[in-house]
């Protein structure tokens, strides 16, 4: 099951979403825009809840882009770093949707995205903060 914002929701019932091991998508700008709560990320964790960063940007005329969204979460939740967020718009979903063990991989058979850029990285924090803040120019590819 995938529940998406649950700002509303109560410790009991976050309760009963870690029991069910539910996903929670949380779309951070809609819920700004609509001024509604966000989830306590540190309580989500706490109960071993699966969280994602999405984007319901039609519903709310706001970004799709999952990078904004996360820039909007690290804002309020600064503990966050840029490789957690990444792997909370990649990973959780990929596990979520049993993709992880066939996308992604360069082998004959699987699903590959690439994303390239013009710039060298060794140092993959410098990578992820120039990803978040944008400073990079990215072509994605799918296979």
């Amino acid at each position: 099951t995938i529940l998406v914002h649950c700002g509303c929701t109560t410790k009991q019932e976050l309760e009963l979403i870690a029991k069910r091991e539910a996903t929670i998508a949380i779309c951070p700008i809609s819920n700004i825009f609509l001024n509604t709560s966000i989830l306590d990320i540190k309580y989500l964790e706490q109960l071993g809840i699966n969280w994602c960063i999405a984007t319901d940007g039609l519903a709310t005329g706001r970004s799709f882009s999952l990078i904004k969204q996360a820039i909007s979460l690290k804002k309020i939740y600064p503990f966050l770093t840029y490789e957690r967020l990444f792997e909370h718009i990649t990973e959780t979903p990929a596990k979520l949707y049993n993709r992880k063990h066939y996308t992604g991989r360069i082998e004959v058979g699987t699903n590959a995205d690439f994303l390239i850029t013009d710039s060298v990285f060794t140092d993959k924090d410098v990578f992820f903060t120039e990803l978040f803040e944008e400073k990079l120019n990215i072509i994605t590819l799918s296979f």
